[in-house]
This record gives structure tokens, sequence and C-alpha cells, in this order.
């Protein structure tokens, strides 16, 4: 794969991620990846990936016990806010959404979140402030969460790692 920074210049990589589908030239392996996307999982190429790669692996035996939702508000998981500040309280109250929520099939419980991240967009700083305080909020409700970056690689061992945590499992 050849990745093309700033300065028009590239760079080969060993290293495939689903995330090079962003990319025009891509990796005979990532066409079957592709082929998956469904338009109707969101107005970004890079979270219709996840929720392809999501789906894919919630198929596997060990995590049938989980499924997702896409675009969860966050008003629509707390209903007690007591445990948050002023400004998570506040942040809670808006439209803002989780990309994927993961939870149990059997009960519906939360189980974890998962957030994508594109470069360019999340340099800015209230983007930067919004992530901060969703993991803050996160963090404060215990509910186990990960964010990929859609310069990095390794998401489906990054997700089944945020699964195997949740259910309590060390298979990879």
């Amino acid at each position: 794969m050849e990745y093309y920074t700033e300065a028009s210049l590239y760079h080969e990589s060993q290293v495939i991620s689903v995330f090079d589908l962003l990319y025009k030239e891509f990796s005979e392996f990532l066409m079957q990846r592709e082929n998956k996307l469904r338009e109707s999982d969101s107005k970004y190429k890079s979270e219709r990936i996840i929720a392809s790669l999501l789906r894919d692996i919630l198929k596997e035996e060990t995590y049938k016990k989980i499924e997702f939702r896409r675009e969860y508000r966050l008003k629509d998981l707390f209903n007690d806010t007591s445990h948050l500040n002023e400004e998570e309280q506040k942040f809670v109250k808006t439209v803002a959404r989780f990309d994927f929520m993961l939870y149990y099939k059997m009960g519906n419980a939360p189980a974890g979140v998962i957030e994508v991240d594109g470069t360019a967009y999340h340099y800015s700083n209230d983007q930067k402030r919004r992530d901060e305080l969703k993991d803050s909020i996160l963090r404060k409700s215990g509910i186990p969460f990960i964010r990929l970056r859609t310069n990095e690689s390794g998401e489906a061992e990054k997700i089944k790692g945020l699964l195997n945590s949740i259910l309590g499992t060390n298979k990879l």
C-alpha cells in the first residue's frame, strides 16, 4: 500500500489496515471488505468499514453474545448522571453520539463503545474536547471503549481485544 503525505511523497508499508480502503488504490485482500460495505451504515466510509468488520467479528462463536448499534445517543444511555461533573452532564444532554455501542443480546445492557477518529477531523480543538468528554464519561461510567484512528492499523485485533476484555476471555 502506498501512502501519500502532505508533501506529496509516499511510502510503502507491509502493514494492511482496513482503513486502507479510504485510499483509491488498495490490495486485492481489501476488495472483499470493500464489497461488504453498506451505504446505510454511515455517511462516513471509515465508519462503514468498521461496521462491516464488526459484523464479521460478531459472527464468531466467541463473540455471539454481543451486538452493536450505530450512532447511539449519550442521553439514551445515561438516566443518572450524578457521577459526572457539570460539563459532562450538559454534554450528555446534547445530540452527542457514540459511533458504535456494543451491547449484550440478552438484556440489551451496554457492554462497550467504539469510536472512529478520522485524522483530519479529530485535529480540531473542538473535536478534541468532545472526545475528551466522551472518554471521561465512559471511564466514570465503567464502560470500556476504544478509539480506532484511520491512520493506524490492527483494527480487528483492537476490536477483539475490547470484546475479550468485556467477555472475560483471553482469546485473540
